[in-house]
């Protein structure tokens, strides 16, 4: 057994398999659970789903974060193991939150217009302010349309700016959007228990976001940990299906829009690791929000609260997610060429006259 496989171990700090355990059938159902658990069998199939619980903002150990610890793990290829969007995420007029200050798209009252992207392995991307401000009308002009970073003020009951100073300056002949609303890449050991940030919300600095409209920050991709292995060396992860900690894309209220949430992490660990060529393994970021009407036509529609994406002037774009870090650790992997693995940074809004940045740079994809 490799080293790196026995550090994991070390850091379980427990038997492969414990004389308790037993199996988890997810066949046909959808079934939510965190935390660390071990199993004589893990079989997710028939259109199952095993989704992650959600990451509360303390309990890192038990939400948004899943660690399976059996010698047989199994996806088929009509199932899921979902992470998407279990990682940090965004309060109504926030900034995005990661582990850091920095780590999150800065929006909500940091901002007028839109948020950018959360950060992970991969930079977040940047927001536009209304791109029908400094010279054309129809098209962005940069770098002074892209939005500025005016440090957050939100109140302690989140129902107010407590400063909304200009912080732009006094015409576009000085705009340059510093400080940047991107959230800043992060990087950390594969096997600290660590998420996506989220995006930044849609811009309330003018104070136009505390009635009902929703949080639209796109929230970051979770964790997921597979780890089949044996005293033998004879443990088995066969993945046919799809494995998503990606994060969510920001979406639009009114007239602007927030920042797409970062990609998560997952680790696929193994004996033998075999990837079908119908696998998709992605911690990919999520796409920045835009005002575009018409959700059901959206790309990742089902991400927008009720009350988002709906109406407004599509003017200005929410940037894009970093991607995330997927590890591969296996004695013999066996990964099919059709197989998808996906850890980019995702597009910015797009809108008539704008487009949000990407996210900068991808994650990691690492097979060893």
């Amino acid at each position: 057994m490799s080293r790196a496989l026995w550090c994991l171990l070390a850091l379980l700090a427990t038997p492969l398999v414990s004389a308790s355990a037993q199996d988890l059938i997810v066949d046909g159902t959808t079934v939510t659970m965190g935390g660390t658990h071990r199993y004589d069998r893990v079989r997710v199939i028939n259109g199952g789903v095993l989704r992650v619980t959600p990451f509360d903002g303390t309990d890192r150990a038990s939400t948004g974060n899943l660690v399976l610890v059996s010698p047989d793990i199994v996806v088929d290829a009509t199932s899921r193991i979902d992470a998407r969007g279990a990682g940090y995420t965004t309060v109504r007029c926030g900034d995005g939150r990661g582990p850091s200050a920095t780590a999150g798209g800065a929006g909500g009252c940091s901002v007028y217009d839109s948020g950018g992207g959360g950060a992970h392995f991969g930079r977040g991307g940047r927001g536009t302010i209304d791109c029908n401000i400094c010279g054309s009308a129809t098209s962005c002009q940069f770098p002074q349309e892209f939005e500025t970073d005016c440090g957050n003020t939100l109140n302690a009951g989140g129902t107010a700016c407590s400063d909304r100073t200009a912080c732009r300056g006094a015409s576009c002949a000085v705009y340059d959007g510093e400080p940047s609303v991107a959230g800043e890449a992060f990087r950390h050991s594969i096997y600290d228990i660590e998420f996506g940030a989220s995006g930044g919300d849609k811009g309330c600095r003018d104070n136009d976001g505390f009635s009902t409209q929703p949080a639209v920050g796109g929230a970051g991709g979770g964790r997921v940990v597979l780890v089949a292995l044996t005293d033998a060396s004879g443990g088995t992860l066969q993945v046919d299906g799809t494995i998503t900690a990606a994060g969510r894309r920001g979406c639009g209220t009114g007239n602007d829009s927030g920042g797409g949430g970062a990609g998560g992490s997952i680790l696929l660990i193994g004996d033998q690791v075999t990837v079908g060529g119908t696998a998709v393994v992605t911690a990919a970021g999520g796409l920045g929000g835009d005002t575009l009407a018409g959700a059901a036509g959206q790309p990742d529609s089902t991400d927008c609260p009720t009350g988002a994406q709906t109406s407004g002037t599509c003017d200005d774009c929410g940037g894009g997610g970093g991607g995330g870090i997927i590890n591969v650790l296996s004695r013999n992997a066996d990964l099919a060429s059709g197989a998808t693995f996906d850890v980019a940074g995702a597009d910015g809004g797009v809108c008539p006259i704008c487009r949000g940045e990407a996210g900068g740079g991808a994650g990691e994809l690492l097979i060893d």
